[in-house]
């Protein structure tokens, strides 16, 4: 890594590849692939370069973090964060909240990841934390004499790679039209009509009627089902229903009126997001 101590280490079973062009500089940072998932590592060190403070090393993670999250449609982040979780009165705490919020992703560590001694007393705090937007990630934690660290494991459900939008459409068969076919059938009708009928309109309606008779039986109408691939409006948006979906899935379970409320919250940003989208489709349209 850059500061000369690596921290950061990646295994894979599956294909996944590194994205060096998504890893600012003076990040400790590492940024993978697999799929439309991007699995992100991460430590926020203590140790600065020169010119740097903690804040502004804190706010450059941060522009790298927004820079990956907005080309991701799938999202799992996970590291030493170095800031507790559990403070809300800490300003790092919330902007990296905001961040979440702003993604739709949710933190999925809920229990303290590290533990010192401190002046006598047992000090706990929650500084190594996931992010994801992917619905059913599980994380645990292990503890190991060698750390003061819990070693959190993070599973991942198998994700389907069905992406394919199924659509009922109407369509007309021409397989069986033929000019010649045409013809001998216009032929047919006309023959057995009364052309003898002086009122010009009923005459029109006579012949039109013919016409497309003859038109809908070697051109019937059909139905089928087209499979195609399934487009996604935007990153922020495909985030914002998986986080509606997992919400609900949660609500339904508690009934809890803080849980419908989040739901909610989550169900109107959404809205705005696709009326906003909408808007911009139509302005780039008209231009």
């Amino acid at each position: 890594m850059s500061r000369k101590k690596s921290r950061l280490v990646c295994w894979s079973k599956k294909n996944a590849f590194r994205v060096p062009e998504l890893e600012y500089p003076n990040n400790e940072i590492m940024v993978y692939k697999c799929g439309n998932t991007h699995v992100v590592g991460l430590y926020r060190p203590f140790k600065t370069f020169e010119g740097e403070s903690l804040r502004s090393n804190y706010n450059w993670l941060l522009t790298n973090l927004n820079a990956i999250s907005s080309q991701s449609l799938s999202l799992l982040c996970m590291g030493d964060f170095n800031i507790n979780f559990d403070d809300f009165h800490c300003t790092y705490r919330s902007s990296l909240s905001d961040w979440a919020d702003s993604f739709a992703l949710d933190q999925l560590v809920s229990f303290p990841t590290r533990s010192r001694i401190v002046m006598g007393r047992v000090q706990s705090s929650m500084i190594d934390l996931v992010f994801s937007n992917i619905a059913g990630v599980l994380t645990t934690g292990h503890y190991e004499v060698c750390s003061d660290h819990v070693v959190v494991e993070v599973t991942i459900p198998v994700l389907s790679t069905n992406d394919k939008l199924r659509q009922h459409i109407s369509y007309l068969d021409w397989r069986e039209y033929s000019p010649a076919k045409m013809r001998d059938l216009y032929n047919q009708k006309f023959r057995g009509l009364d052309l003898g009928e002086r009122n010009p309109e009923v005459l029109n309606e006579i012949i039109t009627s013919t016409i497309f008779s003859c038109f809908n039986k070697l051109v019937p109408k059909r139905s089928a089902v087209v499979i195609s691939k399934n487009p996604v409006v935007s990153a922020k948006i495909r985030n914002l229903k998986n986080k509606k979906s997992r919400l609900y899935k949660k609500w339904s379970r508690t009934k809890n009126q803080e849980d419908y409320d989040r739901l909610r919250e989550v169900s109107n940003l959404m809205n705005r997001e696709i009326k906003n989208e909408r808007k911009l489709k139509l302005i780039e349209w008209h231009v």
